[in-house]
């Protein structure tokens, strides 16, 4: 059976770069606003990557609105009564990432990692781009030599990753 294994997200809304550890079931607790429904929302985009079928932040209520430029920019709501619509961003732009590892309980050799990196530029209203990729017997981990920041990061990682692992065929 194929389990998720690791959750890697880089500057997704208030992450900036951060490996959360699966281990059989999962239970995410936690106060208010801390990023349980931004785990979640992570996940389901990576998984999904149609943003007419993702539905963000649902636990909230059926009509969240948050969205992907928000979640890459890292969409803050100000808590000024004086501006009860204004918003701020944590990034002007940005490259973010939302990989997947997943385990394969017969057979090791046959884990995977999936993910979806995202770029937005200040002002775009959509990501400028995104791009799915998978490796097979990859970790989390290979995304630590690139870095965050750049313009096109796609590029690097493929060449970065691949060099030791079999590209899935990204789309």
């Amino acid at each position: 059976m194929r389990r998720l294994e690791e959750i890697r997200l880089v500057n997704w809304h208030s992450f900036g770069d951060e490996t959360i550890r699966v281990e059989g079931d999962v239970l995410l607790t936690g106060e208010n606003g801390t990023g349980k429904s931004t785990i979640l929302d992570a996940v389901q985009y990576a998984l999904v990557a149609d943003l007419s079928l993702v539905r963000f932040n649902q636990a909230a209520n059926e009509t969240g609105r948050r969205d992907l430029v928000g979640y890459i920019r890292g969409k803050e709501k100000l808590r000024d009564a004086r501006r009860p619509d204004e918003v701020r961003f944590r990034r002007a732009a940005s490259t973010s990432h939302v990989m997947l590892r997943f385990g394969d309980d017969a057979d090791p050799s046959h884990s995977f990692l999936c993910g979806i990196v995202m770029e937005v530029s200040e002002g775009d209203p959509m990501p400028v781009r995104h791009h799915l990729y998978g490796l097979a017997g990859r970790s989390c981990e290979c995304l630590r030599s690139l870095r965050m920041g750049t313009r096109s990061p796609h590029a690097s990682f493929a060449t970065r990753c691949a060099s030791s692992g079999p590209w899935f065929t990204p789309t």
